[in-house]
């Protein structure tokens, strides 16, 4: 009760505005969720018929929230439902009752859950833009840009070099790899076209609903670029909840579509490396949302993801 008369006092007039600009009923309670998002403040909203919504309140404003909806609407991206939203992007969010990937992905009924995985990813992707192209929503708007892969993938190594020569023992050995591997992973991407991204897949921003299906929530970052960036990535995060080498053949299965193996595994080797070179650990670390078990846990990744690279470097200097 001390939490939802907390998170009531907090935000009754911002609820109450966004619930006045739908159809819906009053609500009846707010809950803050007890784990604080990276991005976001998270609250469960349930109305006077029982109903139950997300009420999402980013940390930094994002302008335009109104507009990405429509636009993903239009491209065919429709749940989770967004009832309202306000100009610095708070958004009043259909409630996905289920459980997350993360929960799933290694469970009796995995098989199932992989192949809905895959399907629901495939339907993203299958949102195509013509030529090489790659671009975010800003402000709401779509802006593209056209992209050299070739030179933005060698940009991406060389960003990586000086983290690769500090921290792995072969460090001459993965670089060759990597600068053997651009050309080849570049132009498979350029014939494979510019598709919609999510922009933030991870197990945690998939849930299965009771129905069986796989929704992808939380998108804040849509985007345009190349999907097998996001499979990269979200085979990146498989291995850091699981251990597992890669995506399990439901997924593919579901996803329905054969993809080159080698531009995959170069996809998640650059996007490894730009990651493990980047600041982000250090705002990790410091961030003041981020409760220290959540922390030990990004901490723990970042070694993971080290090893893994090590690993990969070991293999490379013994095929060579």
């Amino acid at each position: 009760m001390v939490l939802q008369n907390r998170a009531m006092r907090q935000q009754p007039d911002e609820l109450a505005a966004l619930l006045a600009r739908t159809k819906l009923p009053a609500a009846a309670s707010a809950f803050p969720f007890p784990t604080p998002g990276l991005d976001n403040e998270l609250t469960l909203v349930t109305l006077a018929d029982g109903q139950r919504l997300l009420l999402r309140r980013p940390r930094t404003p994002s302008r335009g929230s109104a507009q990405r909806t429509q636009l993903l609407q239009s491209l065919g991206i429709a749940r989770p439902l967004v009832h309202a939203t306000t100009e610095d992007g708070t958004a009043l969010l259909e409630w996905v009752d289920g459980e997350s990937l993360t929960a799933l992905a290694t469970s009796p009924t995995a098989d199932s859950t992989w192949r809905a995985v895959g399907e629901a990813l495939a339907r993203v992707h299958r949102v195509r833009f013509p030529g090489a192209v790659c671009g975010d929503f800003d402000e709401g708007a779509l802006t593209l840009a056209p992209l050299d892969w070739r030179k933005h993938l060698q940009a991406k190594a060389d960003r990586a070099t000086p983290w690769i020569r500090e921290h792995v023992s072969d460090a001459d050995a993965l670089l060759r790899r990597l600068s053997a591997s651009v050309h080849p992973a570049a132009a498979t991407i350029s014939r494979d076209g510019s598709r919609l991204l999510h922009g933030d897949i991870s197990l945690d921003n998939v849930v299965m609903s009771t129905d069986g299906t796989a929704i992808l929530i939380d998108w804040d970052t849509p985007r345009v670029g190349t999907r097998y960036e996001e499979l990269a990535s979200l085979e990146q995060h498989l291995y850091l909840a699981t251990g597992a080498a890669g995506l399990p053949s439901p997924f593919w299965e579901g996803y329905a579509e054969d993809l080159s193996s080698l531009t995959l595994s170069t996809m998640r080797l650059i996007g490894c490396l730009t990651w493990l070179a980047s600041d982000d650990w250090n705002s990790y670390a410091h961030h003041p949302a981020l409760a220290p078990q959540r922390k030990a846990e990004l901490a723990s990744w970042k070694t993971r993801l080290e090893t893994w690279v090590r690993d990969q470097s070991a293999r490379f200097a013994t095929s060579r």
